[in-house]
C-alpha cells in the first residue's frame, strides 16, 4: 500500500493533483539542468513531479498514476502527444 501525500504544486504545472498515492524509499536529491519541479509532498518536501522545460511532454513522477483513476488526465495528455 502507498500513503496518500498532499501536494504543493507550481502554478506552471500542466497536471495538478491535490493528493497522490506515494511512499518513499528513494527521492530526487539534485535536479538536473533543464528540469523543473512541478509538485512536492507537503509533508516531507520530497519532489513528486518534474518536467523537462524544453519539451512538449516530458514528465517524471514519484507517485503511482497507474493506480488511480484520478490521474487519467496525465495518461490522456500523453496519448494525445503520440498522434
Amino acid at each position: 500500500d502507498h500513503d496518500v501525500q498532499t501536494l504543493r504544486t507550481s502554478s506552471a504545472a500542466t497536471h495538478r493533483f491535490e493528493k497522490v498515492n506515494s511512499s518513499h524509499h528513494q527521492a530526487i536529491d539534485r535536479l538536473a539542468d533543464g528540469c523543473e519541479v512541478e509538485a512536492w509532498s507537503a509533508e516531507d518536501d520530497i519532489i513528486e513531479q518534474i518536467r523537462l522545460k524544453d519539451y512538449a511532454f516530458a514528465v517524471g513522477v514519484q507517485y503511482h498514476p497507474e493506480r488511480g483513476t484520478s490521474y487519467c488526465s496525465l495518461f490522456d495528455h500523453f496519448a494525445s502527444r503520440l498522434k
